[in-house]
């Protein structure tokens, strides 16, 4: 078997082993500017959830493959956790090029960090923690974010007095 060969055949096992939603995802954050992609990872981190407390209330007679699918899942949670701290450290480093004046640019900065905190810890974490423990995290996390979405966020559809 030639070299094209092999690369190629490991190249479609490599995707064969990829999960469609994990590609969707991958493919979502690519083509999402810097300054938003920490929407596509929060998104993704609800939908996991989401999916994790579906499995919880799920009583399926196969135990085991419950536990391997509920391991994959927070394994899947953290790595989404780790991309929104990555992100939002990213907005953290983007706030000197917004027009802000210096009290907001700090707040900004304090809304992005708390949010870089909190998702680092998820991700370090979630191995650990029961799925109501990863629950109350991820309303912690979406706390942050509607704080900064509070002060910061344009409204795309103002109305009109």
């Amino acid at each position: 078997m030639g070299r094209a060969a092999v690369c190629a055949a490991a190249l479609a096992l490599a995707v064969a082993c990829t999960r469609p939603t994990q590609l969707v995802y991958d493919a979502e954050v690519a083509e999402t500017p810097v300054g938003a992609r920490h929407a596509v990872h929060s998104e993704r981190i609800r939908e996991l959830m989401a999916g994790l407390d579906r499995l919880e209330r799920g009583r399926l007679p196969q135990a085991m493959d419950v536990e391997l699918e509920r391991d994959r899942r927070i394994d899947d949670v953290a790595r989404a956790a780790r991309d929104l701290a990555e992100s939002a450290g990213e907005l953290a480093d983007l706030a000197p090029k917004l027009d802000l004046d210096a009290v907001k640019r700090e707040a900004f900065v304090g809304h992005a960090r708390a949010l870089e905190r909190d998702t680092r810890a998820l991700a370090d974490e979630a191995p650990v923690l029961s799925v109501a423990a990863m629950r109350e995290r991820t309303l912690a996390i979406r706390t942050d974010c509607d704080r900064c979405h509070d002060q910061f966020r344009v409204d795309p559809n103002p109305v009109e007095p």
